[in-house]
């Protein structure tokens, strides 16, 4: 079940800088230019650890649990 939770986050993490792409980092929106939304995020977030992606998750969904 954990795994199905990780990719229910990552899916919601993905979402919700898709409808918000300033969101992302500052390095990671520069990449805009050079390649698509989708592609960008998709690599930004293959590229996060499991603590950094739930860190992240929790900033986004649940803003009173500490991050």
């Amino acid at each position: 079940m954990r795994i199905q939770a990780q990719a229910e986050r990552s899916s919601q993490i993905f979402e919700a800088y898709l409808k918000e792409p300033k969101m992302l980092p500052t390095k990671t929106q520069e990449l805009l230019n050079e390649a698509p939304l989708h592609r960008v995020i998709t690599d930004y977030i293959a590229g996060m650890t499991d603590r950094y992606a739930l860190q992240e998750w929790q900033k986004l969904f649940d803003p009173y649990q500490p991050a």
